[in-house]
């Protein structure tokens, strides 16, 4: 009777064991989301914050280092409804003017401020950066970048852009990043963020682009490798061709550029962020 009753009590408290071992396993995957989302949250907060006091005056006593033409007293003491940030190509001169001359004409809308700029990167030839020279001169409406403007540097121009925004634009309320190619209704947009009333924080809107996967073809320009962005999809993210952002997104995003790599496409980059 001994030897039996030595031989179950192991064997019981082995079932045990192998019971609290699957309740903790149940207990986990119960409360894992919880916890991560715990984290995430906690870290968006920290982001939040980071943002709101967020100092971008060491970087206007240094603007040669970032910009050619900043246009840095365009917003001074303007409360602006929207900022719309057209990305130009520096050759492209007769789209800008056309731009100007229509939908880019508008200051107002409803009485609620416009400001249209156009958004550029260093051209190749030299006699292109003189001809941008004569037409910054005349109509003041173009930021420059100190970095060649080509399709390997529309992250880094999205992000320079982003950074001057929040840098010599930060009462402006919306933020519009639209393609020159593109065509835009001002008076619908403002009609349409107007109509958002009381959510005026944490906007990002535009045609979402779903379950996007990266390119791994090593021989195409846009290709991504694993290491970089290791998932299958990308997360949802706006097409770059136009999206909106409120200022408080734009300042956010700029806090969390430099933990997002770089390789994947402009537009992808700014919905990870």
């Amino acid at each position: 009777c001994l030897k039996l009753l030595w031989t179950k009590k192991p064997n019981s408290l082995s079932l045990s064991s192998l019971l609290w071992e699957v309740l903790l396993i149940l207990m986990l995957s119960y409360f894992m989301p919880c916890f991560l989302g715990l984290i995430l949250y906690m870290k968006v907060l920290e982001i939040k914050d980071k943002a709101r006091k967020l100092n971008m005056e060491p970087l206007r006593s240094n603007l040669s280092k970032y910009y050619i033409m900043s246009q840095l007293e365009v917003c001074k003491g303007k409360n602006i409804f929207l900022l719309s940030l057209i990305f130009s190509s520096p050759g492209n001169r007769t789209r800008r003017d056309l731009i100007r001359k229509t939908w880019g004409n508008m200051t107002s809308v409803q009485g609620h401020p416009i400001l249209t700029l156009f958004a550029l990167g260093m051209p190749i030839m030299a006699t292109t950066q003189q001809e941008i020279d004569k037409e910054s001169y005349k109509n003041n409406d173009i930021i420059e970048g100190i970095f060649l403007d080509s399709a390997e540097n529309q992250t880094l121009k999205i992000i320079t852009m982003t950074q001057w925004a929040v840098t010599f634009c930060p009462n402006a309320l919306f933020i519009l990043k639209v393609d020159e190619d593109m065509f835009v209704n001002p008076l619908s947009l403002v009609n349409y963020l107007l109509n958002l009333k009381e959510h005026l924080e944490d906007i990002y809107v535009g045609r979402v682009i779903h379950q996007d996967m990266p390119n791994r073809d090593p021989t195409s320009q846009e290709f991504v490798p694993l290491i970089e962005y290791p998932e299958k999809y990308y997360p949802d993210y706006c097409s770059g061709e136009a999206f909106i952002m409120s200022q408080d997104v734009a300042r956010m995003m700029y806090i969390v550029f430099k933990e997002v790599p770089i390789m994947v496409p402009a537009d992808v980059f700014v919905g990870i962020c």
